[in-house]
This record gives structure tokens, sequence and C-alpha cells, in this order.
């Protein structure tokens, strides 16, 4: 059996770092939590994958741990509207990162650009935004509210962890794709040639 010692006197910032990545939540620079983690985070590492066998994850400026079905369920839900919000704001013709990453949102401006999707109807009814997920998305840092109205809120710097699974599961069907295509027999050109 290991033992661990804390790093430094247990207190608030290790017991607020365990809750948070242990519920799926996203600790991101700019917190005090993210300077503590990065200080200790060989110890914390060694510490989640002894005791709860999973994996302390460092992407960018944001650590998180895939630990629960709840967090993997709130995960795809999330991925599956980045992905339709993505597409949806590039066919305007703007940078749909960009337009993530820096605009201030709410419930009803998600839920219209889901709701005017044609590619993906299915999806945008399916995962659209509510207030209820706004604040789950919320208590696990996410997003954080912003401007003036109630629902208003910006994306934090955890929405890049989703934004490099899209583009990774983009790229790899991008390049399936290209795969079938060179596959594939070129037909009367086989043809004329035999």
């Amino acid at each position: 059996m290991r033992l661990f010692e804390y790093p430094g006197k247990p207190g608030p910032l290790h017991r607020s770092v365990v809750e948070t990545l242990l519920r799926g939540g996203f600790v991101s620079f700019g917190q005090v939590e993210y300077d503590f983690l990065s200080e200790h985070r060989r110890w914390y590492e060694d510490f989640f994958h002894v005791s709860f066998g999973i994996d302390l994850l460092c992407e960018g400026e944001v650590f998180y741990c895939v630990n629960t079905s709840s967090s993997s369920r709130i995960a795809e839900r999330l991925l599956t509207m980045v992905a339709v919000l993505l597409y949806e704001i590039g066919k305007d013709g703007r940078d749909p990162v960009a337009v993530l990453k820096n605009e201030i949102f709410t419930v009803d401006k998600i839920n219209r650009i889901m709701d005017g999707s044609v590619q993906f109807p299915e999806y945008a009814k399916s995962h659209g935004m509510s207030n209820a997920f706004l604040g789950k998305l919320e208590s696990l840092g996410i997003v954080r509210r912003a401007g003036s109205e109630e629902n208003e809120f910006l994306f934090a710097p955890a929405i890049d962890v989703f934004l490099n699974k899209y583009k990774q599961i983009n790229d790899e069907f991008s390049l399936e794709g290209h795969e079938e295509e060179n596959q594939k027999p070129n037909g009367r050109a086989d043809a004329a040639k035999g």
C-alpha cells in the first residue's frame, strides 16, 4: 500500500482541486487551484492514478480527469453541441473557433443557432442548451457568467479541450474518407487499360 504525503499542508486548495476534478470539472489557468496543481502536478498525477485509477490530464492551460460516466455523458452532449455550433457559425463565413472563444452567449442564442441547423436537426433538438445544463457547465468550469443578463456566459479556457477533441475526430473522419476514395477502383479507366 502506497502512502501519500500531501504537498505542503493539506487544506482547502487540495480539497477544491480533488473535488473539482473528481466531479468531472476543469481547473483552468487564472484560478488559484491551477497554480497549486501546476506546482504539485507530479504528485497529483500519482495521487489520482493510484487512488482512483484515473489519469490527470493537462491540455494547454486546463487540467482535467476523465472519471465518471456522468461526466462522459456531459462531455458527449457538449461535444455534439460544439460540433453543431462550429458548423452553423462557420456557414456564415465567420471563424467559429474565435466566435466560441470570444463572444458572449445566452441560452436563447445557442438554441437559435441549434434550431436553425438544417444539416443536423436531430442532434440540435436533443443537444441544445438549457438553464440547467448551463448551470452544470458553469459548475464544471466550462463556462463563466458574463454580461449583465442572468443567462449570459462566455466559454472558459476548458472549451479548448472540446475544440481539440472535435478537431481530432474531424481529422480522423476526413482521413478515413480520403483512404476510402484512394482504395476505390477507377472504374472505366481501369477497364480501358485492360
